[in-house]
């Protein structure tokens, strides 16, 4: 049987987005500094204490004015 199994699906899927979840937060309120946020998430979120920073940080943050915005 060729394809992806249903573990490899459940992961792309489910676990993959979940695991970005600060990052995509950041991104979608326009915080300030949402490549750090995307960092933190990238070198740290595996690690359960690096993810609750970046989802904090994320969610607290101030947004870009709305003149930086692109």
């Amino acid at each position: 049987m060729s394809g992806l199994s249903l573990p490899h699906l459940i992961i792309i899927f489910v676990v993959l987005p979940l695991s970005f979840l600060p990052s995509i937060i950041a991104f979608k309120r326009s915080h300030v500094q949402k490549w750090f946020v995307l960092l933190l998430n990238v070198l740290t979120g595996w690690t359960g204490i690096g993810w609750i920073a970046a989802f904090i940080w994320a969610c607290v943050g101030k947004p870009e004015p709305k003149e930086l915005r692109s």
